[in-house]
């Protein structure tokens, strides 16, 4: 089974999609805290800021693109 095929059973179910709306809505804050300077007054802050985005950002990308791709015929 790929990502693919587990999405496509997943698609339709209420509650996958409540998982993936929480998944952005946890990215765009952390975009949103870029806008606070307690949140990038560091080095460090900012690489895990910008490492929670970017594992964020990866995991819906994943999940659309998983969502686009028709499965293989067998």
């Amino acid at each position: 089974m790929t990502l693919g095929d587990a999405i496509a059973g997943l698609g339709d179910q209420t509650e996958f999609k409540v998982v993936k709306d929480f998944i952005k809505e946890q990215r765009d804050l952390c975009l949103v805290d870029f806008q606070d300077y307690t949140h990038v007054d560091n080095p460090q802050k900012l690489a895990r800021l910008s490492g929670e985005i970017a594992g964020l950002t990866r995991i819906i990308e994943s999940l659309e693109n998983a969502e686009t791709d028709t499965p293989s015929a067998i």
